[in-house]
C-alpha cells in the first residue's frame, strides 16, 4: 500500500487511499488481487483463472449450490475457492465439473492493522443492496433507535454501503446527530483493506440485518450485536432481478435472514449493544481462518504461476475463437 499518514480513528478514514480498478473476475472485487499481490510478495496482480466466493453463508443448515455460485453459476472448467468444507461437499455433490478448494474468505489474507479501538464507538451497519439489486435501504425505525442509544456512546457511525450513498440517507442519519461512513466498493482496490480496517477500529458493531460483516466484527474483536426489528428485503425487487423462476432462492434468503431463523440459531446476537460479547474465536471460524491456504499453493491454484497464465490465456482465446465460429455457423 502506498504510504499514507497513520489512521487511529473512524474520523480519519478519508485519509485512507482509494483506487478505481478494472474487474475481470471475482477475485479482482473489492481490490482482492491486490490483497493476494502483497500477500505472494508480489507488486501487482496478474490476471486469475480461478473463481472465489466472498460473502459467509450462515446458513450451512439449509444451504444450496446456488447460494455459493450465484444464481449464474461460475463457468465449470475453472477452479473455485470457497469458505468451508461444507461448501465445497455440497458444490461437488451437485457433480460441479471444476475443482473445489476450501479456502477461506478474501477477508483472512488481508493485511492486518496495528491499531487500537475507538473506545465507546459503535458502528451500525445498514442493510445494503448490489449491483444486480437496489433496494430502498433507508430504515427509519432503526436510525430512530440509534438517536435514542446516541448519548450512551461517544459516537455512533452508520456505515453505508457505496451503491446506497444518497443525500437523502446522509441527511437522515445526521439529522439525528449521527456520522456516516460510507463502505465497501466493489470496483475500489483498497476496499477490502478499508473495511477490515473499519472493523479494527469500531468498539462495538451493530446492525437491523445478518450479514458478513457479523463475522467481519467477530473476528476482529468486537462487541457484536443485532436489532429484535429487523430489516426485510422487498421480495419484489429480488425477484425482478433474478427471475420469478427463482421463487425458492429468493424465498430461502428471506427465510435465514429473518428474527424467527436467527433467534434459534444465533441468539446470542440479540442483545443491547454496549452488552454484546466479543469473540474472536468464533469470527475466525465463521471467515474461515483455520482454512488459509499456503502462498505456493494458492499462487498455483489461482493461476498465477508463469505456465498456468499461459495456459489460462490459451484456453480463453482458444474459448473466445470457438465461440464465434459456433455464431458464424
Amino acid at each position: 500500500m502506498e504510504k499514507m499518514k497513520a489512521i487511529s480513528s473512524l474520523d480519519e478514514l478519508n485519509l485512507f487511499p482509494s483506487q478505481n480498478i478494472r474487474l475481470t473476475n471475482s477475485i479482482d472485487r473489492y481490490g482482492f488481487s491486490y490483497d493476494l499481490a502483497n500477500y505472494f510478495g508480489m507488486t501487482t496482480p496478474r490476471r486469475s483463472f480461478c473463481n472465489w466466493v466472498h460473502g459467509w453463508i450462515w446458513w450451512e443448515d439449509l444451504m444450496k449450490p446456488e447460494d455459493i455460485l450465484g444464481v449464474t453459476p461460475f463457468t465449470d472448467h475453472i477452479p473455485i475457492i470457497v469458505g468451508s468444507a461444507n461448501e465445497k461437499r455440497l458444490i461437488l455433490d451437485e457433480k460441479y465439473k471444476s475443482d473445489v478448494y476450501v479456502g477461506g474468505l478474501p477477508y483472512v489474507y488481508c493485511p492486518e492493522f496495528n491499531v487500537q479501538k475507538c473506545k465507546d464507538t459503535l458502528l451500525a451497519v445498514l442493510a445494503h443492496s448490489s449491483e444486480g439489486e437496489i433496494h430502498e435501504v433507508s430504515d427509519e425505525n432503526y436510525l430512530d433507535y440509534l438517536y435514542s442509544i446516541k448519548d450512551n456512546w461517544k459516537s455512533i457511525y452508520v456505515l453505508i454501503y457505496y451503491l446506497d450513498k444518497s443525500k437523502k440517507l446522509i441527511s437522515e442519519i445526521e439529522a439525528r446527530g449521527l456520522k456516516f461512513i460510507i463502505g465497501a466498493n466493489p470496483h475500489d482496490r483498497y476496499s477490502l483493506q478499508r473495511t477490515k480496517l473499519i472493523f479494527s477500529l469500531a468498539d462495538a458493531v451493530n446492525s437491523n440485518v445478518m450479514g458478513s460483516h457479523i463475522a467481519y466484527a467477530l473476528a476482529s474483536n468486537c462487541k457484536v450485536s443485532l436489532v429484535d426489528n429487523l430489516y426485510r428485503y422487498e421480495p419484489s425487487v429480488s425477484l425482478n432481478a433474478n427471475g420469478m423462476h427463482l421463487s425458492d432462492v429468493v424465498e430461502r434468503n428471506l427465510f435465514v435472514a429473518s428474527a424467527e431463523y436467527l433467534k434459534s440459531r444465533y441468539k446470542f446476537l440479540f442483545i443491547d449493544p454496549s452488552e454484546g460479547s466479543r469473540n474472536i474465536q468464533l469470527g475466525k471460524k465463521y471467515i474461515g481462518q483455520e482454512n488459509k491456504i499456503d502462498s505456493n499453493e494458492l499462487k498455483n491454484i489461482i493461476g498465477w504461476n508463469l505456465s498456468n497464465q499461459l495456459n489460462g490465456y490459451f484456453k480463453g482465446f482458444f474459448n473466445r475463437a470457438k465461440k464465434m465460429l459456433a455464431t458464424k455457423s
